[in-house]
């Protein structure tokens, strides 16, 4: 049995190097991507549109 995973993970470009360092500190991943990504929907005016803040 493999203990292979794959994560997915869609965050605000905002906070990519905090991911990054932290990801970058785990001994237990071999390396990681990052790519950007577009959103397209045909209800549009569905999405929450106010930034979330983390806490």
């Amino acid at each position: 049995m493999s203990n292979d995973a794959l994560l997915v993970l869609m965050a605000p470009a905002s906070r990519r190097d905090d991911i990054v360092d932290v990801l970058m500190t785990l001994e237990s991943i071999s390396g990681f991507s990052l790519t950007e990504a577009a959103d397209f929907s045909r209800a549009h005016s569905q999405f929450n549109q106010r930034p979330k803040l983390c806490k």
